[in-house]
């Protein structure tokens, strides 16, 4: 057996749904979510992808909403036996997307798995935070789409690492791949942050997509900003790129996982 095929990597879940998020929002898509994140971001909307839970679970059919449960650490083989089955279930899927967490903590894992289940989906769509561009190098080539997940100075239990950032787009932006730069505000949100990001991206492309996604309220949480803010925001971004778009986040709205 080869050796890489053993190689593992802590889960939370496999599943189909809609991306939830930025450009492609509303496609079918099929996740898997990594667990551990090296950031501690105060609007997380995922809390249950910080650390590895005992056991992961695996949707049985696209769509059922039904699961069964598996011990962490999935390996590679494993993973991709659940990828093949859910893939080959007859969805028109748009996409694998790679989740968190942060998906590219996984980096030997990744370069393991992605050449072996890229001829079941036509892309693969990755989200990650941006502050490992070495990790993303690793696995660039077999990665379709990059959803830049730039934190903000203003962020709280992140904030931007802008050398690493800059490092991760021209990395994402190589080679053909479809890379857009996402950047949640909230209300501490500046408009120098946001226009130093767009800076950023048009020095790497200019013709990039930005998005900025109003934070979804949590309790306790930062809170999105006006009306007012958000326009100022959009102004400074669409100076510097020719695609800013505001966009919110779809999942809480409709109630979707």
């Amino acid at each position: 057996m080869d050796a890489r095929s053993r190689i593992a990597a802590p889960l939370v879940e496999i599943f189909a749904s809609y991306q939830g998020e930025g450009p492609w929002a509303g496609a079918p898509h099929l996740f898997v979510r990594f667990g551990g994140c090296n950031l501690r971001c105060a609007y997380c909307d995922t809390p249950e992808g910080l650390a590895a839970p005992p056991l992961y679970r695996v949707e049985t059919a696209p769509f059922r909403g039904a699961f069964v449960r598996r011990p962490n650490p999935c390996t590679v083989d494993a993973c991709a036996a659940h990828l093949g089955r859910l893939a080959r279930a007859g969805v028109p899927f748009h996409a694998l997307a790679l989740t968190g967490g942060e998906p590219l903590l996984h980096a030997d894992f990744l370069a393991a798995l992605l050449p072996r289940v890229r001829r079941w989906v036509p892309r693969v769509y990755l989200d990650t935070n941006a502050t490992l561009p070495r990790a993303l190098a690793r696995v660039a080539a077999w990665v379709d789409i990059v959803s830049v997940g730039l934190k903000l100075p203003s962020c709280p239990g992140a904030g931007a690492a802008w050398r690493e950032a800059a490092a991760f787009l021209r990395i994402a932006s190589a080679g053909g791949r479809s890379a857009f730069l996402k950047v949640v505000v909230t209300r501490e949100s500046t408009v120098r942050e946001v226009a130093r990001a767009a800076a950023m991206a048009a020095a790497v492309r200019r013709g990039m997509t930005m998005v900025l996604q109003p934070v979804t309220p949590r309790p306790g949480g930062p809170r999105p900003p006006g009306a007012g803010r958000i326009r100022a925001l959009l102004a400074a971004a669409a100076a510097r790129l020719g695609d800013v778009r505001v966009l919110p986040q779809l999942h809480p709205r409709l109630g979707w996982k």
